[in-house]
């Protein structure tokens, strides 16, 4: 129904007053894994376009229920919000901020947006409801037109004509709500859809073409996280990008016999280097975080200190994500995934999928077993370190092979083996994050920047951290001895029975 249909509509009945037209450009902001949709909310923000690195300038907020009924708003805004504590006073937006937890908002949606208004009069000259008319055009086509009708209080009735009046029209009421349409004219995902690794696999394909199909998603959830990691824009982005990069190379590692060998010792060789690139970053952000509340005491020089050496990092990571060495990566990742590997050189790709991967899946889950068994009292630290990688890879294949295995037995499996791998992160972030605050005491007293206040309270940290260490290592013999359990043994042999033994 046009414009001019529903105003001729209106005025059948009703004296209809123009209004101030207005023309915006409007954003659906939320985090990257669509934590404000999930709990029911959705956010509008009117105002400019948006800025090259996807911030939202001056905005009038709308916040909006599952139904698309308005919570709170419009409220205006300058700058946007980004961020949980940037968000306006009020009940709601408490709501909203637990929501999103520590996650940047940013536009998941955007289109150009044109509001023309119009002003619902009765006999008596007085406005008992507001109609307007909405022109959508996601990715600078008209193809959404929308109409609301708002009732003045005590005029309810008077809406509710409204409405039926413009449906006996021809006006149909919206099937969906329209960051879903907006979504869908561009060619994009639904709102609420995570990217993860899972991808799904027919237990009898080829392994070679089960691995290519992981392969793809993990490069395609990788890839989908780039533009937070270049723009900085929360530390989730890099933490998830490298959870993929990981990933990636645990399934090059894990599965010789699958791929062809030469292409496969490329890729592995240059995600090891990808890896090495975006691990100090990492390291930086979990100090950054822990030192948060010190940002203002007396040891904001190491702050400073670590916020310098994170923007150098960054810088680095920028350089190599720009570099013809990433670009040839990620042709050659393309690559693999849409090879058909040769019998002769990858014997094991023809095979059945599911035996491929139960059989991988129960040597790593056997080396689990072996190494943690044999950590006793007195097992120096990079046994448990080694552990930890080893339980990294066992999880990353039951993850990336999910979908050939029944979610409830996988589930138990992964909830055990997370725990364990728990205890031992924390036990080897403590080891590292103490010895590195030493040295970067002994780097900022050589360099005479930081008080006496800060190196003592640098100290006072580094011990602490050796306390949680030691705790952690206690822990460890009742983590490991329930994930070595009988029944936790079962529920992997139910994932894995038919998948033959090869006693490595």
């Amino acid at each position: 129904m046009s414009a001019r249909t529903v105003v001729a509509t209106l005025r059948q009945r009703w004296t209809v007053a123009p209004e101030a037209p207005a023309r915006v450009r409007r954003a659906y902001l939320d985090t990257a894994d669509w934590r404000l949709f999930r709990a029911g909310h959705t956010l509008e923000a009117d105002g400019p376009i948006a800025s090259s690195n996807g911030a939202v300038p001056h905005v009038s907020l709308t916040l909006r229920d599952e139904t698309g009924g308005a919570v709170v708003g419009p409220t205006e805004m300058t700058p946007a919000p980004a961020f949980a504590p940037d968000l306006p006073a009020g009940p709601a937006w408490e709501d909203v901020a637990a929501a999103i937890g520590d996650r940047c908002l940013f536009p998941q949606a955007e289109m150009e947006t044109r509001i023309h208004r119009y002003a619902i009069r009765n006999a008596d000259d007085k406005t008992t409801a507001r109609v307007a008319l909405e022109h959508h055009a996601p990715g600078g086509g008209r193809v959404l037109r929308l109409v609301s009708v708002v009732p003045l209080r005590g005029y309810e009735a008077t809406a509710a004509r409204i409405v039926k009046e413009l449906s006996t029209s021809g006006l149909v009421e919206l099937d969906a709500p329209v960051l879903v349409l907006a979504r869908e004219k561009l060619g994009q995902s639904p709102p609420g859809r995570v990217l993860g690794p899972g991808v799904e696999l027919d237990p009898g394909m080829p392994a070679g073409r089960a691995v290519g199909a992981v392969l793809g998603r993990l490069r395609e959830q990788m890839l989908s996280h780039e533009d937070g990691v270049r723009a900085q824009l929360d530390h989730e982005f890099l933490h998830e990008w490298r959870v993929a990069l990981r990933r990636a190379r645990s399934i090059v590692r894990q599965m010789p016999g699958v791929l062809p060998p030469d292409e496969l010792g490329f890729l592995g060789a240059e995600l090891g280097w990808l890896g090495g690139v975006t691990s100090p970053i990492r390291d930086l952000d979990v100090y950054l975080d822990e030192l948060a509340p010190e940002r203002d005491g007396e040891l904001t020089p190491l702050v400073s200190y670590l916020t310098d050496r994170r923007a150098s990092a960054q810088g680095d990571l920028v350089e190599a994500l720009d570099s013809d060495r990433f670009s040839r990566l990620l042709e050659a990742w393309e690559a693999l995934e849409e090879a058909d590997p040769d019998p002769a050189s990858a014997p094991e790709a023809v095979r059945p999928a599911a035996d491929v991967a139960g059989r991988v899946i129960a040597r790593a889950h056997r080396r689990v077993l072996r190494r943690g068994a044999a950590i006793g009292p007195d097992t120096p630290p990079e046994a448990l370190h080694n552990l930890r990688k080893r339980a990294k890879e066992l999880r990353y294949l039951l993850e990336c092979f999910q979908t050939l295995y029944p979610a409830d037995e996988r589930a138990a499996v992964v909830r055990e083996l997370k725990a364990l791998q728990d205890n031992l992160g924390e036990y080897q972030d403590c080891q590292v994050q103490a010895a590195t605050l030493r040295t970067m005491a002994a780097d900022l007293f050589d360099a005479r920047t930081a008080p006496a206040s800060t190196l003592m309270a640098m100290g006072r940290l580094a011990d602490g951290l050796d306390q949680r260490q030691s705790r952690a290592r206690d822990e460890f013999e009742g983590r490991f001895r329930r994930f070595s359990s009988p029944a936790n043994r079962k529920r992997f042999a139910s994932l894995t029975e038919h998948a033959p033994r090869d006693g490595s």
